[in-house]
């Protein structure tokens, strides 16, 4: 006897939050190109703001076709429970099923914030993102599984104090600025050094819970394409 039950996803929060995250995302990529302003020569600042309108506008034209894109995708996303058997469908045309018999562990998080299951068989895992009713389908999970879902909490306290020290050669080269010990230049230039050790670092791929590994990866390239403007400007002095 069949007793099938369909969780859509949450398609308006999602255009809520990525709309927000876009924006979050183009602005920290501005303040990044931004900062550089300041120690680039005056005789060359207008061919540098000209350069950066147009890497922020190749990154404006890619935010949006990625927000189009994924759009798209995820329109079409919903997940099914069919007596033991889940069904996790994507606009892409993938199916993904998962026997809840053999299901050893269940964990809820946060992810990019939404809400996230990840379905553990093994040591392998499937993650459930940003479901309608996620307290419905924990009730459904527990009750085909036997098992607890087990809650992570992100510790903000603990990784902002992590960032603190990650960021304090820049404190100390503030520091040595302010007392005129050091040029601007060599500053800035430790700043950004500080910035990607601190974005590899609390990426989620090092780090639960913390950046996601498309925002790590743009940012990192405009900080190393920043990070080589600031070398040039430093060696041809």
């Amino acid at each position: 006897m069949s007793n099938l039950k369909l969780f859509p996803i949450n398609l308006e929060l999602y255009k809520k939050r990525l709309i927000l995250r876009t924006i979050a995302i183009f602005l920290i990529n501005l303040v990044l190109l931004s900062w550089t302003v300041w120690s680039a020569p005056k005789e060359s600042i207008l061919n540098y703001l000209g350069l950066c309108f147009i890497v922020l506008a190749g990154i404006a034209l890619f935010l949006n076709q990625n927000f189009k894109r994924q759009i798209s995708i995820l329109k079409n996303n919903y997940l099914e429970i069919n007596n033991n058997i889940l069904q996790w469908y994507t606009g892409t045309g993938k199916c993904t099923s998962i026997n809840l018999k053999r299901v050893n562990k269940i964990e809820r998080d946060k992810y990019r914030g939404f809400e996230r299951f990840l379905i553990f068989e093994g040591k392998t895992f499937e993650p459930i993102l940003n479901l309608l009713e996620p307290e419905e389908f924990q009730r459904e999970i527990e009750q085909h599984t036997n098992l607890k879902v087990e809650l992570f909490v992100f510790d903000w306290k603990s990784q902002c104090i992590q960032a603190f020290w990650f960021f304090i050669p820049a404190f100390l080269g503030f520091t040595f600025f302010y007392l005129k010990y050091l040029d601007i230049q060599f500053f800035f230039l430790i700043l950004t050094v500080n910035s990607i050790f601190f974005l590899v670092q609390f990426s989620e791929k090092r780090t639960r819970g913390g950046f996601s590994e498309s925002t790590v990866r743009r940012s990192t390239i405009i900080l190393f394409l920043v990070l080589a403007y600031q070398l040039l400007l430093l060696f041809s002095e």
